[in-house]
């Protein structure tokens, strides 16, 4: 019998104990569970990134009892590496997803998050590491929905790294109260030089706010605040605005509601102001009072260089008005007056004003777009070109209107001889002295401007006339004159 066979007949005759064999299994499981722990800590360590703690000991357990884990860290942290990890940090803490453009590339001069739904929370989360970031100047957070609670922390980050310069927050539901927060930054500190706030809401009221701004500022060069419910009140405010102000060089007051009397403020506003470059004022309705105002303002501004009145319900006699105020401004380049309710003679006034010589007009680009010319129109324009460059878009051409001709010199024409002859063969006036009466017996009769020799009685012929045709001298007797009385 082998050994093997004696060891289990051993083992079968004398069977251990039941505590023996709970002793046994007890101890084996706890092996187990120790090589589990010491796997897992295998794998925390290789997993775990080096960048993680921030202090020389992390805990990476919440048991302290059982298992606590001590790192430290081999190398100094970079900069970047400290903001990315505050902000996954801030994010969990938050409960929102981190931007992954941000995380991939954290040095730049430039961040654009927009329409990454980022919320209140998420800019509350963007904001904590951008108070360490001074690269960036450029921060776009279009189409967020942040809010004012999140416009407030990210004021903060501005104010605290105080390097962007250049903020796009438009359609982030900004609001009365973002209104308020923005404007007490912007005062406390001249930081920003761009600003685009379009389509967060501000009503008429906010007017006032964003109008000292604009009037305080010293670094502000554009602000944008197109898509808004700015309405009469803003017209009076921002006109005053202008009027104190020569820094800002860029003004967007688009898709508003700026008429009548605030348009003819606003405009007084721009007669006055000397910095103001660029003027987009479309969609909102300046009509006849506001095309007015923006006459007289064009005769007296002189930095002004491109302007858009698209979309102001202005008819032909508004454009006729206006363009007499094109023709004494030497600063305008750019107009753009298309899609309003204007015909053909709407730009026969345009094409005109930049054609006369008493011009002072240097127009290089017009827009007339949806605006219809004739053949008039067509013809004037070649002319035009001839003698500027000039770059006018407009609508269809209509077959109708006269071409107009051009302004020649035409040389004199020679008369004809028949005329000649009838006027050399008219007779001559009557001398103030009467003839003698031995002058009318021999039958001496002047001929124009013939002369007599008074001793002879010889008639001497006349002189040739101006056209070079020379007359043979007429020989009068007395048988001629008889026949003549007779």
């Amino acid at each position: 019998m082998s050994s093997l066979a004696r060891e289990r007949s051993t083992v079968s005759q004398n069977p251990p104990s039941r505590a023996l064999t709970s002793a046994n299994s007890t101890l084996r499981r706890s092996v187990q569970r120790a090589d589990i722990d010491r796997e897992t800590e295998e794998e925390l360590l290789f997993l775990t990134d080096i960048s993680r703690p921030v202090t020389h000991q992390d805990p990476v357990r919440e048991d302290f009892d059982k298992f606590r884990l001590e790192l430290t860290p081999t190398r100094p942290l970079e900069p970047h590496e400290v903001r990315q990890e505050i902000y996954r940090r801030e994010c969990k803490r938050l409960r929102v997803i981190p931007l992954s453009s941000y995380i991939r590339h954290p040095i730049r001069n430039s961040l654009t998050v927009a329409h990454c739904g980022l919320g209140p929370r998420g800019a509350m989360a963007l904001a904590a590491p951008l108070m360490l970031d001074h690269n960036i100047s450029f921060l776009d957070i279009e189409g967020n929905a942040i809010g004012p609670i999140g416009l407030n922390y990210l004021m903060e980050a501005c104010l605290e790294t105080m390097c962007i310069t250049q903020l796009n927050l438009s359609n982030n539901c900004l609001g009365n109260e973002g209104a308020k927060i923005l404007c007490e930054a912007v005062q406390k500190l001249s930081l920003f030089e761009y600003l685009n706030l379009s389509n967060n809401g501000f009503k008429d009221e906010d007017s006032v706010l964003f109008a000292d701004v604009i009037e305080k500022s010293k670094s502000l060069r554009e602000i944008i605040l197109a898509h808004n419910h700015f309405a009469e009140r803003a017209g009076h405010e921002f006109g005053r605005a202008l009027e104190n102000n020569d820094r800002l060089e860029a003004f967007d007051i688009s898709w508003n509601h700026i008429n009548g009397r605030s348009a003819e403020a606003f405009a007084k506003g721009v007669k006055k102001n000397v910095g103001l470059k660029r003027l987009d004022i479309s969609f909102n309705g300046f009509g006849r009072e506001g095309s007015k105002a923006l006459s007289l303002a064009l005769k007296k501004n002189r930095t002004l260089q491109e302007l858009d009145l698209s979309y102001n319900r202005m008819v032909d006699e508004d454009i006729e008005v206006l363009a007499q105020g094109l023709m004494e401004n030497e600063a305008l380049k750019t107009l753009a007056v298309g899609d309003n309710l204007l015909t053909h003679e709407s730009s026969l006034h345009i094409l005109r004003s930049i054609e006369d010589p008493k011009s002072l007009t240097v127009l290089e680009s017009v827009d007339l777009k949806n605006v219809c010319v004739d053949q008039e129109f067509v013809h004037l324009l070649q002319e035009v070109k001839e003698i500027k460059t000039i770059d006018i878009k407009h609508g269809k051409i209509m077959k109708v209107g006269k071409p107009r001709r051009r302004r020649r010199r035409r040389k004199p024409r020679p008369k004809p001889e028949a005329d000649k002859e009838k006027v050399n063969s008219t007779p001559a006036q009557p001398l103030a002295d009467p003839m003698s009466k031995e002058e009318t017996n021999i039958g001496i009769i002047s001929n124009g401007g013939g002369d007599k020799n008074e001793n002879s009685g010889q008639v001497f012929p006349p002189a040739p006339p101006p056209g070079g045709i020379v007359r043979e001298p007429l020989i009068l007797g007395e048988n001629m004159v008889n026949m003549g009385t007779t």
